[in-house]
């Protein structure tokens, strides 16, 4: 009889997780992002598209 171990569950999901990072990896390559510097004109598109807006805001102290 072969001597057989239980495969750990956590090994799974990283195995699962690895798999699925690399069939998203390409799409998410793919997407771009349409920087507006302008705040208003950001506004503006965004009530046209219905879409919301994200402010990306650092400082360098």
């Amino acid at each position: 009889m072969a001597d057989t171990k239980p495969t750990s569950s956590w090994k799974n999901w990283i195995l699962m997780g690895a798999a699925v990072f690399l069939l998203l990896a390409p799409a998410c390559a793919r997407a771009q992002v349409a920087w507006v510097t302008d705040f208003e004109e950001a506004l503006r598109q965004a009530a046209e598209k219905d879409q919301f807006v994200v402010l990306d805001i650092s400082a360098s102290w």
